[in-house]
C-alpha cells in the first residue's frame, strides 16, 4: 500500500481538501453568524434616521398651526380691547358734552302738602291794630365825619431818602403789586407808615385800588413801628 506513490498523495490531498472545504463552512458559519446583528442593527438605524426628517417635519406643522392659531386670538383680543376703548371713550365724551351743555337735572317731584283745616275766624278774637301817628316825627341825622369818612391823606415823599427805599415787603400783606403802589403814593419807608394815624389809615384804604381795607386788616402800622426800629416784625 505504501508501496505505489500515486496512491499515498491522492489518500493524502482527500483529507486536506476535506480539511479546507470544513474550515471555509466553519468559519462562513462562524463570521456570518457575528455580522448578521450588526448588518441589522446598521438597517434599523438607517431606517429610523431616514424616518427623523419627516417625523420633525411633522412636528414643525403642528408648530406652525398652534403658531397660527394663538396669532388669531391674539387678532381677536387686540380687537376686542380697541372695540372697549372706543366704547368707554365715546361714553367720556358723552358725559363731558352734557356737562359743558349744562342740562338741568330734573326737579325733584313736589312732597304732597297736606290740606289745611278750615275754621271759622272770629272777628272779635282779632287783636286790633296800633294808632299809626298821621305825621312821625323826625329824626336827625347824626353829622358825617369826614375824617372818618374818606379819612386824610397821610404826608408822602416824591422819592426815596438817599435814593435808597426800605423793603416794604418785609410787611405782611404787601406784595410787588402793593409796594409799587405805595411807592405811587408817596411812601417809601417803614417809619412814614408806622406815623399815620386812624384818619390817613382810612384814607389809605380807601386809596389802594384793588387792595381796599388791606391796610388795617393786616395792620401795616403797628408791623412797620417794629420794623422802623430794627426789629423783626411779630409772628404771625
Amino acid at each position: 500500500m505504501f508501496g505505489n506513490p500515486e496512491v499515498l498523495s491522492g489518500a493524502i490531498w482527500i483529507p486536506l481538501l476535506l480539511a479546507v472545504l470544513g474550515g471555509f463552512v466553519a468559519g462562513w458559519l462562524i463570521w456570518g453568524r457575528r455580522a448578521r446583528p450588526a448588518r441589522a442593527v446598521s438597517r434599523d438605524e438607517t431606517s429610523r434616521l431616514r424616518a427623523a426628517p419627516g417625523q420633525c417635519e411633522t412636528g414643525c406643522d403642528a408648530c406652525r398651526l398652534r403658531i397660527a392659531a394663538l396669532e388669531a386670538d391674539l387678532v381677536a383680543e387686540t380687537a376686542r380691547a380697541d372695540r372697549l376703548a372706543a366704547e368707554i371713550a365715546a361714553a367720556a365724551g358723552m358725559a363731558v358734552s352734557g356737562l359743558a351743555a349744562g342740562e338741568p337735572e330734573p326737579d325733584p317731584e313736589p312732597a304732597p302738602v297736606p290740606p289745611i283745616p278750615s275754621a271759622p275766624i272770629s272777628v272779635m278774637s282779632m287783636p286790633e291794630a296800633p294808632a299809626v301817628p298821621a305825621d312821625p316825627p323826625a329824626v336827625a341825622a347824626p353829622p358825617e365825619d369826614p375824617a372818618t369818612d374818606t379819612g386824610k391823606k397821610p404826608q408822602g415823599l416824591v422819592a426815596p431818602r438817599d435814593g435808597q427805599a426800605d423793603d416794604l415787603k418785609r410787611i405782611k400783606g404787601i406784595g410787588p403789586k402793593l409796594e409799587q403802589l405805595c411807592h405811587h403814593l408817596g411812601y417809601f419807608h417803614f417809619d412814614q407808615i408806622a406815623a399815620w394815624t386812624p384818619a390817613e389809615i382810612a384814607w389809605v384804604d380807601q386809596n389802594l385800588e384793588g387792595f381796599r381795607g388791606r391796610a388795617t386788616r393786616d395792620e401795616w402800622v403797628a408791623q412797620a413801628r417794629v420794623l422802623a426800629v430794627g426789629m423783626l416784625p411779630r409772628p404771625g
